[in-house]
């Protein structure tokens, strides 16, 4: 009797030392996941950081690019716009003087 109460002790422990085991690769098991889990969450806030950042940059570089555009097409319009009224006044000097040139005759 005193033997199979001895195995039932070891039997017993050995359950025991295998729950606490289980109990442990479970808790390093989480622990792991969480490492893991927070290490992606970094990296995903990092990448989106450095997209955003990019993605900024890149505007900015289109808006300064759009702005240059505007003055130079802003420049181009006030030259043609010079342009059309010398050609205007020396029409309108032509046409008085054609006009005046047939008044006398």
């Amino acid at each position: 009797n005193d033997g199979l109460s001895s195995l039932e002790q070891k039997l017993i422990s050995t359950s025991a030392e295998l729950d606490s085991g289980r109990e442990a690769d479970k808790q390093q098991v989480q622990n792991e996941f969480q490492k893991q889990h927070q290490r992606v969450q970094t990296d995903y806030k990092n990448a989106m950081m450095e997209q955003e950042s990019k993605l900024k940059a890149s505007v900015q570089a289109d808006e300064e690019g759009l702005m240059e555009r505007e003055k130079r097409l802003g420049l181009l319009l006030n030259s043609r716009w010079k342009w059309f009224n010398a050609s205007l006044k020396e029409l309108q000097l032509y046409e008085s003087d054609k006009f005046e040139e047939n008044r006398a005759q």
